[in-house]
């Protein structure tokens, strides 16, 4: 299902009367954030490889963060909001102490730390972020002018999760974890994960969910043509095990999975790459390449003793993704790919991305 993570404070409604404060009040930092904090109104910075300049703004219809720095002690300190986009009176959420303010990451994580020891906060319910926003900061000593922040559109997006059990995998099999394998656990993300996924983007809603046709499952997995890390153009060919994407292939287009490995046919992208293609062929069927919808397909294999194996890492690019199973970690990282990011510290150097890291590395 769709997913509404944050249960923000009620709003009451002010009248006009309400913003009539004597005197100013000393606001030195207002930051707002989704899946990223930036200064407000919005976050812009020149895309040097495109020669372009880009706007970091809301998405419409997602639960909204607003941290507040004052230069004083205030008394009673609120935000007012309205928006001409949507028929409401002026709306009112008192600010929580700076205690109050979220860690910069969930739970127990060990890089959870405070984002500030002094900033207020508020949450604005995903409702009334919409195109027509603005906001005034009140407290008994004055207030603010009006702030205008742009807000885009509402981005629902989906993924559809498709399992390809390989070279003889199977449901009920056991993981090196010793976990049971099904497509439930090892092919779809589940909802606790998520959650952390959406988390990371900048999505309204976020449909998580397999594909209609549940599994895929094959003894075999024919392996686009590539080239090796070694610089070996190597034709499409039919691959029985993991390994047989760094054994020579033979003149019919098969491998002999008992011969030896090969260093000039080492590629360890073989099985992600053909995945990968394998969701874009999905997508292309289902009507679904112009939308919101991501394609991604988790990799279980079976190696020649009958091991559980993964393809280990992952890959993504056009709203499509193929590797891990267990949907963290690399997942993240190669799935910011699928949605057109490449990587923060060296696109930061560029001038191409506006922070020096990110939830996706």
């Amino acid at each position: 299902a769709a997913l509404t993570p944050y249960a923000p404070p009620t709003a009451t409604t002010v009248s006009t009367p309400a913003l009539t404060a004597s005197g100013t009040v000393s606001v030195t930092s207002m930051k707002i954030g989704q899946a990223y904090m930036f200064t407000a109104p919005n976050r812009s910075w020149y895309k040097t490889s495109d020669d372009v300049y880009l706007d970091a703004h809301l998405s419409g219809n997602r639960s909204t963060l607003f941290v507040i720095e004052f230069g004083a002690s205030v008394t009673n300190p609120k935000l007012l909001f309205w928006n001409t986009g949507l028929d409401t009176q002026w709306m009112q959420l008192s600010l929580n102490d700076p205690s109050q303010l979220p860690n910069t990451h969930g739970g127990s994580d060990p890089m959870a730390r405070k984002y500030s020891e002094t900033a207020y906060s508020v949450v604005l319910d995903a409702r009334y972020v919409a195109k027509g926003l603005s906001v005034i900061v009140k407290a008994d000593e004055g207030q603010t002018a009006k702030l205008s922040i742009p807000v885009g559109p509402v981005i629902n997006m989906k993924t559809f999760s498709v399992p390809l059990f390989l070279f003889g995998a199977y449901e009920s099999m056991d993981d090196r974890r010793g976990a049971t394998v099904t497509k439930e656990t090892h092919g779809w993300m589940g909802e606790e994960k998520a959650q952390e996924h959406w988390a990371k983007y900048p999505f309204s809603t976020f449909l998580n969910t397999l594909h209609p046709v549940q599994i895929i499952q094959s003894d075999y997995w024919i392996i686009m043509p590539r080239v090796s890390t070694t610089g070996r153009r190597k034709p499409a060919f039919r691959a029985r095990y993991r390994d047989d994407m760094s054994r020579p292939i033979r003149s019919d287009y098969t491998v002999d999975s008992t011969a030896a490995l090969d260093d000039t046919y080492a590629d360890f992208f073989a099985g992600e790459s053909s995945g990968l293609q394998f969701t874009y062929m999905m997508s292309r069927l289902d009507g679904e390449t112009e939308f919101s919808t991501h394609y991604y397909a988790s990799l279980i294999y079976r190696d020649e003793n009958g091991v559980f194996q993964t393809g280990g890492g992952g890959l993504g690019g056009g709203h499509h993704g193929a590797g891990t199973p267990y949907f963290k970690g690399v997942f993240y990282h190669e799935q910011g790919h699928a949605f057109g990011m490449g990587h923060a510290k060296s696109d930061y150097a560029m001038d191409d991305y506006p922070y020096k890291g990110g939830a996706l590395g």
